[in-house]
């Protein structure tokens, strides 16, 4: 089973509202790349940032690949950065900073980021 944390954050600033974390239990890779897609083209439908952090470039290049077919008659915007960037969906390694002043958080990595 894997778990999936997505996280809308307030971005951690002080006195902001409590940080609201949801896990996603996933049973296959195949249902889990069905759910990073969704949660991507949820957070740009809803113009909400989304900041989707992989441990290394390999998956950065996955994802960007995977967000780049999705959805199938269109692509979904996004970049592949570790600086700050103004885009609605980025895929960093950086795991110190919101390098997209994002609301959301879908951490890929097999660790907690220092984010949260």
């Amino acid at each position: 089973c894997l778990t999936l944390p997505l996280f809308n954050l307030p971005w951690l600033m002080k006195n902001t509202l409590p940080v609201k974390v949801t896990f996603y239990h996933v049973k296959d890779n195949s249902t889990k790349i069905q759910l990073i897609c969704l949660k991507a083209q949820e957070a740009f439908q809803h113009e909400k940032r989304l900041l989707i952090a992989v441990p290394n470039i390999e998956a950065a290049h996955y994802i960007d690949a995977l967000l780049w077919k999705f959805p199938e008659e269109s692509f979904m915007p996004h970049v592949i950065s570790d600086k700050p960037t103004m885009e609605w969906i980025t895929i960093t390694m950086q795991e110190q900073h919101n390098i997209n002043q994002a609301s959301r958080l879908l951490n890929l990595c097999t660790t907690p980021t220092a984010l949260y």
